[in-house]
Protein backbone atom coordinates (compact mmCIF):
# COMPACT_ATOMS: atom_id res chain seq x y z
CA UNK A 1 0.00 0.00 0.00
CA UNK A 2 1.36 3.39 -1.02
CA UNK A 3 1.17 5.91 1.84
CA UNK A 4 1.03 8.88 -0.53
CA UNK A 5 -2.24 7.77 -2.11
CA UNK A 6 -4.09 6.69 1.03
CA UNK A 7 -6.77 8.97 2.41
CA UNK A 8 -6.34 10.63 5.80
CA UNK A 9 -7.92 8.67 8.60
CA UNK A 10 -10.57 10.03 10.92
CA UNK A 11 -7.97 10.70 13.61
CA UNK A 12 -6.20 13.14 11.28
CA UNK A 13 -9.43 15.08 10.79
CA UNK A 14 -10.07 15.04 14.55
CA UNK A 15 -6.63 16.45 15.26
CA UNK A 16 -7.09 19.11 12.59
CA UNK A 17 -10.50 20.08 14.00
CA UNK A 18 -9.10 20.29 17.55
CA UNK A 19 -6.19 22.48 16.43
CA UNK A 20 -8.60 24.79 14.64
CA UNK A 21 -10.89 24.93 17.68
CA UNK A 22 -7.97 25.72 20.01
CA UNK A 23 -6.73 28.51 17.75
CA UNK A 24 -10.22 30.05 17.56
CA UNK A 25 -10.62 29.91 21.35
CA UNK A 26 -7.20 31.51 21.97
CA UNK A 27 -7.93 34.24 19.41
CA UNK A 28 -11.24 35.06 21.09
CA UNK A 29 -9.56 35.08 24.52
CA UNK A 30 -6.86 37.46 23.29
CA UNK A 31 -9.41 39.83 21.79
CA UNK A 32 -11.52 39.82 24.95
CA UNK A 33 -8.52 40.52 27.18
CA UNK A 34 -7.41 43.39 24.96
CA UNK A 35 -10.89 44.91 25.09
CA UNK A 36 -11.23 44.63 28.88
CA UNK A 37 -7.59 45.48 29.70
CA UNK A 38 -8.41 49.03 30.80
CA UNK A 39 -10.88 47.74 33.39
CA UNK A 40 -8.61 44.87 34.50
CA UNK A 41 -5.44 46.89 35.06
CA UNK A 42 -6.66 48.96 38.05
CA UNK A 43 -8.38 45.94 39.61
CA UNK A 44 -5.13 43.95 39.61
CA UNK A 45 -2.80 46.91 40.15
CA UNK A 46 -1.05 46.44 36.81
CA UNK A 47 0.62 49.04 34.63
CA UNK A 48 0.27 49.19 30.87
CA UNK A 49 3.75 47.76 30.47
CA UNK A 50 2.95 44.82 32.75
CA UNK A 51 -0.22 44.20 30.79
CA UNK A 52 1.80 44.10 27.58
CA UNK A 53 0.46 47.25 26.00
CA UNK A 54 2.87 49.25 23.92
CA UNK A 55 3.48 52.87 24.70
CA UNK A 56 1.85 55.55 22.60
CA UNK A 57 3.69 56.06 19.36
CA UNK A 58 5.28 52.65 19.51
CA UNK A 59 4.26 51.66 16.01
CA UNK A 60 5.34 54.97 14.59
CA UNK A 61 8.74 54.59 16.24
CA UNK A 62 9.02 51.07 14.86
CA UNK A 63 8.21 52.34 11.36
CA UNK A 64 10.87 55.07 11.63
CA UNK A 65 13.42 52.48 12.80
CA UNK A 66 12.53 50.17 9.90
CA UNK A 67 12.90 53.01 7.41
CA UNK A 68 16.25 53.91 8.94
CA UNK A 69 17.48 50.30 8.73
CA UNK A 70 16.23 49.93 5.15
CA UNK A 71 18.20 53.00 4.09
CA UNK A 72 21.46 51.95 5.73
CA UNK A 73 24.19 50.01 3.96
CA UNK A 74 25.22 48.11 7.10
CA UNK A 75 23.89 44.55 7.38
Amino acid sequence: MNTLTTRPSQIHWLILALLFLFSVVTYIARVNISVTAHQMMPAYGMTGQEMGQEKKGGRAELARYAEHRAGSDVD
